[in-house]
């Protein structure tokens, strides 16, 4: 009767434990555990690159943009 009286919520409170102890439920949690964990590690790594390649970018090709440009001066 008590469950009646709170309207069903114990009923719905088993389908959700039994639902949360399936052996499918786990697996489906731990590949979105293992997927959100991939895309954490794929995005720092990635960050770490584009920082390295604009790092290079700045100290090897501005420099020389800088020159060509001084040189394209002097023969005008």
């Amino acid at each position: 009767m008590a469950a009646d009286e709170k309207g069903g919520g114990a009923a719905v409170g088993g389908w959700g434990r039994g639902l949360a102890d399936s052996s499918v439920y786990q697996k489906a949690r731990r590949a979105a555990s293992d997927t959100a964990r991939f895309s954490q590690k794929l995005t720092w790594s990635t960050d770490k690159a584009a920082w390295s390649a604009g790092a290079t970018f700045l100290e090897l090709v501005v420099p020389l943009i800088i020159e060509m440009d001084r040189e394209r001066r002097m023969v005008d």
